[in-house]
């Protein structure tokens, strides 16, 4: 009876230590998808604001250019 015990609480232990390696895994994979998706969202903001500053440079210049042309 008491090797059965023992069998039963050595078999408890492996499963909790197996939930627990599971567990933080799981913990790993989430935390580094979640690193990624945050260097995507941050990379489309930085091309975003890329895009809308050489706009906004474009639209100055061309303005610029035109009100040059006055003189």
């Amino acid at each position: 009876q008491f090797k059965e015990r023992g069998l039963r609480k050595s078999s408890l232990e492996e499963a909790i230590r197996n939930t627990k390696a599971d567990l933080m895994q799981q913990w790993g994979n989430a935390e580094r998808q979640y690193i990624a998706e945050q260097k995507v969202h941050m990379l489309n903001e930085l091309s975003e604001l890329r895009h809308r500053s050489q706009s906004d440079y474009q639209g100055l210049e061309h303005k610029l250019l035109a009100d040059v042309s006055w003189f």
